[in-house]
């Protein structure tokens, strides 16, 4: 599991937390649960070409993604990695139809040497790169760093045991930290292997596209816990879904000018930009064609049980630009359909997610989504939280901050689900794509800690049979409970 730690971030003057499929932040407000979510994203969006979907095939002819660092060293060094190759090609039994599962430990000193030196300058780009998503979300440093310390303070650290990889990035150029790695368990993929055994002659050019491909077979292997994608759903969805339609009015001049992608909305802040470009920006053709079954019936599940409709864009000729529309269920006939500012809330909050899910989202991505249960009756927030699930299983990893213990106790009621018997589970309504289990789930509290200098992050337990534990929301129940009784004794 990949951790991500941060140090007087925001209101935090502290915290670590461990991503699992499905991650929870709970706590007052104020407290830093957005902070870390930017973290992750941060993390998460600082260097696509790292990213498992962006690596080439194992093929000559595909589109090198790793050739900044083969470009990096001296043509000579080049030529001797490739002999070195060549060399150790030729000891791994020749023509063999299933060549033997290898490690980087087994390659030859000098190409090992080579793939950690070019590892460590895009792991030292990859720092740098966090550095400047950070300041691009947060808008440079002031909204960045924690109000009790000075710039020097701020840290982000990334940290996975199998393969072992330790990253710590800082706003400060002066003490920067040498990441920590190894590649000597990483297999180096058959495909490597096969391709190299039939390669006619000694070419060295055919070699160098092998040395890359070692060497994006070691990055994948090291950034193998982050997510595909990264997309980043603030609150107040609704709010910036109903300016949607302005806002996309007033640029679609501009778009046309200097493209869609490269609009400027310098007024919002730095992580609401990037989800309104993205929402604007929206090409309908993605997300289509696509084999992922589970998350489509996941989406399906959301629109029929929460929304009660479906979400879309309006293309009709005449449109200066696409319209985000809601379709009620079961209405065929006109108007049929209805632009959001002639929807309640829970829809134009919904909006965006659906959208979002339907042309972007991939199994293998992380969805961050501040607040699933806004705007939401308490009835809907439990058939969202089933949605979330459903997200889940279809491997789409997840991230909530929440303030709503209705969601919370739904989710414990679908990690209980694991235990229940097949005939309770079908006869509450229950799936089994709505099943979650413990080791799915990690939820931990944002609290205020005044002696810390700011807010601190604590996991809470999540017991198999009572799931994650809500003594924070007990908490406030407790003392509304204690005042109820005071009101009532004192009109007796």
């Amino acid at each position: 599991m990949l951790t991500v730690s941060v140090k007087n971030l925001g209101p935090l003057a502290e915290g670590t937390v461990e991503l699992r499929p499905l991650t929870i932040f709970v706590g007052p407000s104020n407290t830093g649960k957005s902070y870390m979510a930017t973290a992750v994203h941060a993390a998460a969006t600082a260097y696509p070409g790292l990213h498992p979907r962006s690596f080439s095939t194992y093929s000559r002819r595909a589109m090198r993604r790793f050739t900044s660092s083969l470009h990096s060293v001296e043509n000579e060094e080049l030529v001797q990695i490739a002999e070195s190759l060549k060399d150790w090609v030729g000891q791994q039994g020749g023509e063999e139809a299933n060549p033997p599962e290898l490690t980087v430990a087994t390659l030859p000193a000098s190409v090992r040497s080579w793939l950690n030196k070019v590892t460590l300058k895009e792991l030292s780009l990859f720092q740098d790169r966090v550095i400047d998503r950070m300041r691009q979300i947060h808008e440079g440093n002031s909204g960045l760093v924690n109000r009790k310390s000075e710039p020097e303070g701020f840290s982000l650290g990334l940290h996975q045991e199998n393969p072992l990889l330790n990253l710590e990035m800082k706003l400060t150029d002066n003490s920067k930290f040498l990441p920590q790695f190894d590649l000597s368990q990483v297999p180096v993929p058959p495909e490597i292997l096969k391709m190299s055994l039939s390669l006619p002659g000694s070419n060295e050019y055919d070699f160098y596209e092998i040395a890359a491909d070692l060497a994006d077979s070691a990055a994948k292997s090291l950034f193998s816990e982050l997510p595909a994608q990264s997309y980043y759903l603030p609150a107040a969805r609704s709010g910036i879904a109903h300016g949607h339609k302005v806002l996309a009015s007033a640029l679609v001049a501009q778009s046309t000018s200097v493209g869609i992608r490269q609009m400027n909305i310098p007024t919002l802040p730095g992580i609401t930009t990037e989800f309104l470009s993205s929402l604007i920006s929206l090409d309908r053709r993605m997300g289509r064609g696509r084999s992922a079954p589970a998350l489509e019936r996941a989406i399906a599940f959301i629109e029929s049980n929460v929304l009660h409709g479906g979400i879309a864009f309006d293309e009709s000729a005449g449109l200066p630009h696409p319209e985000i529309v809601y379709a009620p269920a079961g209405i065929e006939q006109p108007p049929g359909k209805f632009t959001l500012d002639h929807t309640s809330s829970m829809v134009s909050e919904l909006a965006p997610v659906i959208l979002f899910l339907k042309y972007l989202v991939n199994p293998g991505d992380l969805l961050i989504l501040e607040e699933p249960e806004s705007h939401l009756h308490p009835a809907a927030q439990l058939r969202m939280a089933r949605g979330i699930a459903r997200l889940v299983n279809a491997g789409v990893q997840v991230l909530i901050t929440t303030h709503s213990d209705i969601f919370v106790s739904q989710i414990n009621n679908l990690l209980a689900l694991g235990q229940a018997s097949p005939e309770l589970a079908a006869e509450r309504g229950f799936e089994a794509e709505d099943f979650l289990q413990e080791n799915q789930v990690g939820a931990y509290l944002f609290r205020d800690i005044q002696k810390s200098g700011g807010s601190v992050i604590a996991p809470l337990e999540i017991d198999p049979d009572t799931g994650i534990d809500e003594s924070d929301f007990s908490d406030v129940f407790e003392a509304i409970y204690d005042e109820s009784i005071a009101l009532q004794r004192d009109r007796d």
